[in-house]
């Protein structure tokens, strides 16, 4: 399944809403929508104010579709790296481990992160929500990956 599709790293977009800095969306980007009983659904923006759902296909349009509202961005990987440089996370190492997952060690004013997965996006995601935000605004079970050091 593709990771725009995993609830997890959609959450993690979700969370990081307040960080985007892109007025509106443009043709390609990948977009979510949070739903009460599923979760989140994925889809692409194929057009102005059109969607098709990365679910089951089906076409989202006109006022359906409200940028801002209840849509936010799924963030690849130069989102998320732009992301870092302007907040300016200083990362320190970050390297593809044995052929199977991405570890990543970075540092915020004081703060570090160190984590590992398999998908980059969602590492990145993971990192810029453990060292920029509040405890109140992660989503569960990213509540404690921030570290201080003594």
């Amino acid at each position: 399944m593709s990771l725009h599709c995993q609830i997890n790293f959609l959450a993690q977009c979700e969370a990081l809403r307040p960080l985007d800095q892109q007025a509106e969306f443009e043709v390609g980007d990948i977009v979510a929508r949070g739903f009460a009983d599923i979760g989140a659904e994925p889809y692409a923006v194929i057009g102005h104010q059109r969607l098709i759902s990365l679910l089951d296909g089906r076409i989202v349009e006109g006022e359906a579709f409200t940028e801002g509202k209840h849509f936010y961005r799924v963030f690849n990987t130069r989102q998320l790296i732009a992301m870092c440089r302007r907040n300016e996370i200083e990362i320190q190492q970050l390297f593809f481990e044995n052929d199977r997952e991405w570890r990543l060690d970075a540092r915020y004013s004081g703060d570090a992160f160190s984590g590992h997965d398999k998908f980059l996006e969602s590492l990145l995601a993971r990192c810029l929500i453990a060292l920029l935000l509040p405890a109140g605004e992660k989503p569960f079970g990213l509540r404690t990956e921030r570290r201080g050091e003594g």
